[in-house]
């Protein structure tokens, strides 16, 4: 048995996210499993390297599979196999063979984020990037809150579904806010060991909030200090929200970000 990596990317307009879910056909982890099973001839399990809500991006992101007893013309003619049978919005990069022990998901040491955002209508960001237009932001506090979010461990009130994790804490390592005049849009941009369910939509959802004058950055600090969800849980909407980068111990890919 030999177990093997995926390098690829997806659009998730169209998908309910990357976990296959019962009843569910349009994921992005059963479109690839179905996929493999007509090459392989078998049931194929792939490992996500973490989960991605629906309509969500994944500008990079890793899987690893399992499989013996293959001609390795079949092995070799993978990648060019898959990417002729997928469709547009899922790319496969790179597949090679790891230590049977590598996990895609477990093994990660650091995971980063985008957010992007445009305040004016514009066609072809439709699904690549989120619209928030007719509103006052006051970008300078906006940069306030993100520079909070460095400093904080616990983001239990930044949770969909806390209790289900055994603790909140996440390591964040760089978070960002960049504000580009000339486009009229920004980018959010965080790093960390970990993030908890809905975590950034709520993060990106509650700057916003602040940033218009909806929440007061005085409740947000004490949400978090309480660990209490604010009044207003409303989500980010997902199509500007992109997994951008995965970082391993045992290896480094560059991350081809070809377009945002």
């Amino acid at each position: 048995m030999s177990r093997f990596f995926v390098h690829l990317a997806y659009r998730g307009s169209k998908y309910r996210g990357w976990q296959w879910q019962p009843n569910v056909s349009n994921t992005v982890q059963g479109f690839l499993e179905s996929t493999f099973e007509t090459i392989f001839k078998q049931k194929t399990t792939l490992y996500g390297c973490g989960r991605t809500d629906a309509e969500v991006h994944a500008s990079q992101y890793f899987m690893h599979f399992e499989i013996e007893n293959q001609d390795d013309f079949v092995l070799n003619k993978l990648k060019d196999r898959l990417n002729f049978m997928l469709p547009f919005d899922i790319a496969i990069y790179d597949i090679f063979k790891v230590e049977k022990n590598h996990h895609a998901r477990f093994d990660a040491s650091a995971r980063t984020y985008r957010y992007h955002i445009h305040f004016k209508k514009n066609p072809f960001l439709r699904f690549s990037s989120s619209l928030y237009p007719n509103y006052f932001y006051d970008i300078e506090k906006m940069k306030e809150v993100v520079q909070f979010y460095a400093t904080q461990k616990d983001f239990r009130a930044m949770c969909k579904k806390p209790d289900q994790y055994k603790h909140t804490l996440c390591r964040i390592d760089s978070v960002s806010l960049k504000y580009n005049e000339k486009k009229d849009d920004l980018l959010f941009e965080i790093t960390a060991n970990r993030f908890l369910q809905g975590m950034i939509r709520q993060l990106v959802g509650r700057m916003l909030d602040v940033g218009r004058g909806n929440l007061s950055f005085k409740d947000l600090k004490e949400c978090f200090k309480t660990g209490e969800k604010p009044k207003n849980t409303i989500p980010a909407y997902p199509q500007g929200l992109y997994l951008y980068k995965i970082e391993y111990p045992f290896f480094e890919i560059e991350q081809k970000d070809y377009f945002l």
